[in-house]
């Protein structure tokens, strides 16, 4: 039996050898063909140029790196001859206060309380922490710095960049939140 699957397999191997032991003449006629044509000409590669090297100095420019920006470049766009940078930059030297670690997406004005003439604005984070404000406190990641506070709402203004290099402000609000709502 083992004898009848051997010769068995046995002829389709033979018929595939056979089949790639044919002739090659039109392949060998090509080759000899190629090798009787004349050699193409190449052309003669350019000089190379010199590199000459120059040095770069500059003065009377702020360092790219220095962020207080001690003597700031007014940047203009030339289409309109607009100031692009129309609020001021935020202060990178200012301590931050705890609700600008988190989105103003992810806080909540829960209420406000108040003594004589002085308001408060209580602000619940996504950790469930509620932050008692008041105007000029800073919120969100982008220097919101709280403006008004009332019953019902916050008013805040972010800075921002505007994508033309330069700062904007835009002024945003949280309102209260009732019932059931909220994190």
């Amino acid at each position: 039996m083992m004898k009848t699957i051997g010769n068995f397999l046995l002829i389709p191997i033979l018929i595939l050898l056979n089949a790639c032991s044919g002739s090659n003449e039109d392949i060998r006629a090509q080759v000899e063909k190629i090798k009787t044509m004349a050699p193409g000409k190449i052309e003669q590669l350019p000089a190379a140029q010199e590199y000459v090297s120059e040095d770069y100095t500059v003065r009377d420019v702020r360092s790219p790196f220095d962020l207080k920006g001690k003597s700031s470049v007014e940047l203009t766009d030339t289409a309109a001859g607009d100031n692009v940078n129309q609020a001021p930059r935020p202060d990178a030297d200012r301590k931050r206060e705890p609700l600008e670690s988190f989105a103003t997406k992810d806080l909540i004005f829960v209420g406000s309380m108040s003594k004589k003439n002085f308001v408060w604005g209580l602000i619940k984070d996504n950790n469930g922490l509620v932050h008692a404000v008041k105007v000029g406190d800073y919120l969100g990641q982008n220097s919101g710095k709280v403006v008004s506070i009332f019953d019902d709402r916050i008013n805040f203004v972010e800075t921002v960049v505007n994508g033309s290099g330069g700062w904007e402000e835009n002024p945003n609000s949280l309102s209260l939140k009732t019932g059931k709502e909220g994190k």
